[in-house]
This record gives C-alpha cells, sequence and structure tokens, in this order.
C-alpha cells in the first residue's frame, strides 16, 4: 500500500465488487482544494461505489491530488490525466472525470466537445456497459447564461446520440430540472426542459424517477435559487434493473460539497447481454 493510500483509507478494506451489479456515484465536487480533496475521496471510497462520476472538476492542484488519491486505492479515471497530451488545448476549463474499479475498462474516449464529457466502455460479467459523464454549463440566471445553455444542450444531445449503446449510463451535473418540480424554478427556461424530456424520449431512464415517480428530492440549495434537482443518472432500460437510487447530503452537510451525491445500484442480470464494442 502507498503512503497515499494509508493516509486517505484503502479500498483493500472494502468488499469486493459484485458483478451482477454496478453502483454508480455521481457528485459535483465543487471544484475541490486541497484542503477538502483529501477528506472527499476518504468519502467517496467509503461509498464503495465502482463508478464515479464527478463533475466541476479542473486542473488545479486539488483536483489532481482527488484523483491521484483514486489511483492510489485501485481506480482507473478517464482521463487518466487531466491535462494528457491530446487533451484539447482550447477546452473548457471544466472537467467530466469517470472513475472505476473492479472492472476493465475496454475504452477511453474523448467526444468533440471537450473537457465536459467523459466515456469509458467497461467489460463486466454480463456484456459491456457504456458510462457517459457530462457537466453541462450552469444556470447564471442572465441571458448570455441561457444562450450559452441552450447551445451547449443541442449539442449534448447529437452527441449522446452517437454515443448511445444498448447498454449506456449516462450521469453527472446537467443543470436543468424536470418538468413539474417543485418547487416552481422561474430561472429555467423552456429548452431546458426540453433537455430533460429529450432525453427520456431518445430512451433514457431517469433512475431517480424510476423508483420514486411522486417524490420530490433535490441535489442542491439556495436560499434565493430555491432547491433543485439538478444532477442526473439515466441509463437504458437494456442496461438492468434499478434496485437502489438515492441522493446522499452527507457531502453538504460535511461541507465536501455545494451537491448532494446522487448513487445509482443497477442489477445488470436483467440487461441485454452485449458483445464487444466495435464503433466509437
Amino acid at each position: 500500500m502507498t503512503d497515499q493510500a494509508m493516509l486517505f483509507g484503502s479500498t483493500g478494506d472494502r468488499a469486493e465488487n459484485d458483478p451482477d451489479r454496478l453502483t454508480v456515484c455521481a457528485l459535483n465536487v465543487q471544484s475541490a482544494p486541497p484542503a477538502r480533496a483529501h477528506k472527499l475521496a476518504e468519502w467517496l471510497l467509503s461509498t464503495e461505489a465502482s463508478v464515479l462520476v464527478l463533475t466541476e472538476i479542473r486542473d488545479s492542484d486539488g483536483s489532481r491530488q482527488l484523483l491521484e488519491t483514486l489511483r492510489a486505492d485501485g481506480f482507473s479515471t478517464t482521463p487518466a490525466q487531466l491535462n494528457a497530451a491530446g487533451a484539447p488545448t482550447a477546452g473548457d476549463k471544466y472537467h467530466a472525470v469517470i472513475a472505476t474499479f473492479g472492472h476493465q475498462i475496454s475504452r477511453q474516449l474523448r467526444g468533440p466537445m471537450g473537457n465536459r464529457v467523459a466515456v469509458t466502455d467497461l467489460t463486466t460479467v454480463h456484456g459491456q456497459v457504456r458510462i457517459v459523464g457530462m457537466y453541462a454549463p450552469a444556470n447564471g440566471m442572465t441571458l448570455e447564461s441561457s444562450h450559452t445553455r441552450a447551445q451547449f444542450q443541442r449539442r449534448a444531445l447529437g452527441e449522446l446520440a452517437a454515443l448511445r449503446r444498448p447498454r449506456t449510463v449516462f450521469a453527472g451535473d446537467l443543470n436543468v430540472v424536470e418538468p413539474g418540480h417543485e418547487p416552481r424554478l422561474t430561472a429555467y427556461e423552456t429548452h431546458d426542459y426540453e433537455f430533460y424530456t429529450a432525453i427520456c424520449s431518445a430512451g433514457m431512464v431517469d433512475t431517480f424517477r424510476s423508483l420514486h415517480p411522486d417524490q420530490h428530492e433535490h441535489s442542491w440549495f439556495s436560499d434565493r435559487f430555491l432547491a433543485q434537482r439538478i444532477d442526473h443518472t439515466f441509463m437504458t432500460s437494456a442496461t438492468g434493473t434499478v434496485t437502489g437510487c438515492h441522493y446522499d447530503r452527507t457531502t453538504i452537510d460535511t461541507s465536501l460539497s455545494d451537491h448532494s451525491a446522487m448513487i445509482t445500484t443497477i442489477d445488470l442480470r436483467t440487461g441485454q447481454a452485449t458483445g464487444s464494442l466495435t464503433s466509437p
């Protein structure tokens, strides 16, 4: 065990991954500085999730420390390095990162949208599962912000359609809420709701709604802008069956992030078996 692994805790103490299940933890890490990164890494390891979708990552000392700690504890990350050779030089300063444990990675991709989208193909005993992580632009409550979000959303729907495979999990801080969200939020516009509904119309299942059709839950809280469910996990129905999905507010209560973590467990045995992926 490395000194770093001893400092932050180790996956050596965790139970072996259940090969029949995929546990996905999606969390906006709020650009963690070094002082918070080690505590955040400890908490992420404690979830025993096999897939972490981390958003609002920046190429900073804190983010690098967070990812280095996860790698020291046996996780593989996509991208492998935030400043890896060949990464878009003119890309957005914010990154989405996927970290996986206990599953073989058959492919890591970067889409044309650059840093805000990360893609990993996992080989499981039940076939290939594609993980897509995304960090969408925040709602700045201005006309410029609305225009930026609308442009991103149009491109994201096209990229998601190209990336989608029979078994796909799509997660991250999408900075949109669903139609009928409570409380009612006047800061969101028609294109924001259309982005959410278009994802569902494309055959993706909202994992939280699949288990909690009537529950009003939130992942980000503001006295001024009210409580919002802006962190989401979707999957194709062929991926499997959602057996658990909840928002864990521990990250907010302990000041690890200003977002709740979203933890989803998927039983892969009921999914559609697929062979190796041959196209990007």
